[in-house]
């Protein structure tokens, strides 16, 4: 019996040996993980930066950050605490200090082991000539061969392809893009203003205007956050400032969008565009998030100037509305505007223009609230657009054709009671008033008139109630004239 119980013990000692000699073997890292991978396109020039990863260590609480020097070559080994990892690599584009320097597309899988293999990660990038090729991993700008969008740097890289010699490229957006790294997105496209009889003119600066067009490809913008306080002068606020003649953006949502400003009276914002010229739209959607602050306000694209159309475009947005001095808000768009041409403050010519709206929606809610006295000046507001631009002293029989086909209203318009006002907002329009496609407030001497046009009676009304039409202008609904 002695004899088995030695045995027994002599067994669980070289178990217990074995086991210590083979955890001692075994490695500290247990994964290695990549936050943030070298640049996606570099110049033959340039180098692929550095990169940070993130290694989980054994009995450590918190991953250990580590950063991979990339910038003069592929390096054999990275320190992780007090350990030694070593890297081996393998792929095309793999040649010593030359890697960084052959034009083309490579793929380098690098290989991590401190004691055993601890992970891969996998580096895709591509060496160009051309420094407007290096904002994009994959792509040459043609219809066939459209710059490719992969992550919020490459969206963030629209704003270097704005000059003249860029119009008309193309791109495409190839997985959903999460903006939320971006705390305060910075509009794409410059804007100047200049006064013109007593009023401001907004206008995109030559050269520095996006014209391309964007294939969504059925993929998302998300959390997209926008902070402006723009105090001394008028702006144009969205993802883009202001989309430029020939542009098209097709087949992209946005989800989460917030969009808040403050200051100016005359910042036109909304999600997509603060404005447009001569654009196409065809299946953009606005899924949740907010338009706040100002008073000229619209979830897609706020003003929208010269002949455009715009197909199914739809938005659960909620638009929060700072009513104030000639508010305007519309739940998909703001204003329609015609395109004038001035010596000094006279309009000496004016573009017709055709905007046609087919198969669009609003399904969200506006937020309507008086900001103070001024609050009496006119208001137009609208689940399709908030109206049609006036301009006084525009040549007669040249204003704008608004085409609507097979629009949907089924979002609410919801005026807040502001306490302090007596002769304000909320005792023009009944709190809660849902469904509306346009309401219409206006002042005439000082004297408030409440309008909810219902039909085309009234010829300052748009019929069907879409938006208010006037200075000229006519409203064409389902292929019939209807004001």
């Amino acid at each position: 019996m002695k004899k088995v119980t030695k045995l027994t013990a002599l067994v669980l000692l070289i178990v217990v040996m074995t086991s210590l000699l083979a955890s001692c073997g075994a490695s500290k890292i247990t994964k290695v993980e990549l936050v943030t991978a070298p640049k996606s396109a570099i110049l033959a020039t340039e180098n692929l930066g550095t990169v940070a990863l993130k290694f989980t260590v054994k009995d450590v609480a918190d991953p250990v950050s580590v950063t991979l020097d990339l910038t003069a070559g592929l390096p054999a080994t990275i320190k992780v605490n007090a350990l030694t990892v070593n890297i081996t690599y393998t792929g095309s584009g793999v040649d010593g200090a030359n890697y960084k320097k052959v034009v083309g597309n490579y793929e380098i899988i690098a290989t991590f082991k401190e004691g055993k293999e601890i992970g891969k990660i996998t580096f895709n990038y591509r060496v160009v000539t051309d420094p407007i090729d290096a904002n994009f991993a994959t792509g040459a700008g043609t219809q066939t061969d459209p710059y490719q969008i992969t992550t919020a740097q490459e969206l963030n890289n629209l704003r270097n392809m704005t000059a003249d010699a860029n119009k008309g490229n193309y791109y495409k957006i190839m997985n959903d893009i999460d903006l939320a790294s971006i705390a305060n997105w910075i509009p794409i496209g410059e804007i100047t203003t200049r006064t013109v009889a007593d009023k401001i003119v907004i206008e995109p600066v030559p050269n520095k205007t996006f014209t391309g067009k964007i294939d969504g490809n059925n993929k998302s913008i998300k959390n997209l956050t926008i902070n402006s306080s723009v105090d001394t002068e008028a702006g144009f606020i969205g993802l883009f400032t202001y989309l430029g003649a020939g542009s098209e953006i097709k087949n992209l949502s946005f989800v989460n969008a917030n969009v808040t400003v403050t200051g100016h009276l005359y910042t036109y914002s909304a999600i997509l565009a603060g404005s447009a010229s001569k654009t196409t739209l065809t299946n953009i959607n606005i899924v949740g998030g907010t338009v706040t602050g100002g008073n000229r306000i619209a979830s897609i694209v706020y003003a929208v100037s010269g002949t455009s159309t715009y197909t199914n475009c739809v938005s659960s947005a909620t638009l929060n509305v700072q009513c104030n001095y000639r508010t305007i808000a519309g739940g998909l768009f703001g204003e329609l505007c015609g395109e004038d041409e001035r010596a000094n403050a006279n309009i000496i010519a004016r573009t017709p223009s055709i905007f046609t709206l087919t198969n669009c929606e609003f399904k969200g809610q506006m937020n309507i609230k008086a900001l103070s006295a001024h609050s009496t000046s006119f208001r137009w507001f609208g689940q399709l657009f908030g109206g049609t631009s006036y301009t006084a002293g525009a040549p007669t029989g040249t204003g704008i054709d608004v085409v609507v086909n097979n629009f949907k209203a089924n979002g609410k318009i919801n005026v807040l009671k502001h306490t302090s006002l007596t002769n304000g907002i909320d005792s023009l329009i009944p709190v809660g008033t849902a469904g509306n496609l346009f309401i219409y407030v206006d002042t005439y001497d000082g004297i408030a008139v409440d309008k909810l046009f219902n039909s085309t009676t009234d010829n300052k009304a748009s019929a069907g109630k879409l938006g208010r039409v006037h200075c000229n202008c006519k409203l064409i609904i389902n292929g019939s004239v209807v004001a």
